[in-house]
């Protein structure tokens, strides 16, 4: 299964500090909530999770981080507990899509992920079974490339697949900017699905849906 690598790149923005008054009658300019941005996200397993871009917050499954990059006009956001980067945990996970040609709010659809993998949606995470031993936890990777359903086996035990239809990715940008620091908000709606290795398993389907208020860093191309 091809792996999806998206990376989190945080915007280092200033806060605007309000300068001293030097009457009674002046305002102070207002300070940027920094705490404002971030993704909220549930898991239709039924789990809610929030990620700040830029404030930390420090978790049993290590950090929550958020971003959104561009790259020309495709945009990837992306967000997820840090401990999935280490293999000697049993939690963490990794969430992102990327979303081709977004110049404007609107709603972009896509089903299966495209060759240049621009349009795609991922979900990857660290997971042990059993007992904790030393034997590095294994990744589990979702994606939007196949939905297949196995059908059961047949009078010799062999096991057969059938293609279903993808679901949609659906984002929907409400607000959007292109400049680098610029806001970017919006709801994502998307399908990801895991093959299991043990015979005649059904694939693995996980819904995830949110909303997201990000700043955008543009990455040089």
């Amino acid at each position: 299964m091809k792996k999806l690598a998206f990376k989190f790149i945080l915007l280092c923005v200033p806060v605007l500090m309000a300068g001293r008054c030097s009457r009674e009658s002046e305002t102070p300019i207002p300070q940027e909530n920094l705490a404002d941005y971030g993704v909220d996200a549930t898991f239709d397993v039924g789990e809610n999770y929030t990620f700040k871009q830029f404030v930390s917050m420090e978790t049993n499954m290590g950090k929550q981080v958020a971003g959104c990059n561009f790259l020309g006009n495709q945009m990837v956001v992306a967000f997820g507990a840090l401990n999935y980067l280490d293999p000697t945990k049993s939690n963490g996970f990794n969430v992102g899509f990327s979303v081709d040609n977004v110049t404007h709010e609107g709603v972009y659809q896509f089903r299966e992920e495209d060759s240049g993998a621009k349009n795609t949606s991922s979900y990857t995470k660290r997971t042990r079974s059993g007992l904790i031993t030393s034997t590095p936890s294994p990744l589990m990777a979702y994606d939007n490339r196949k939905n297949y359903w196995r059908l059961p086996p047949d009078k010799d035990g062999r096991c057969s697949e059938q293609q279903m239809q993808v679901g949609f990715q659906s984002i929907d940008v409400t607000k959007y900017s292109s400049e680098n620091g610029g806001v970017i908000e919006g709801s994502f709606h998307i399908n990801v699905y895991y093959k299991p290795e043990s015979k005649c398993a059904q694939y693995q389907h996980q819904l995830i849906t949110g909303n997201f208020k990000l700043k955008r860093v543009n990455i040089p191309l």
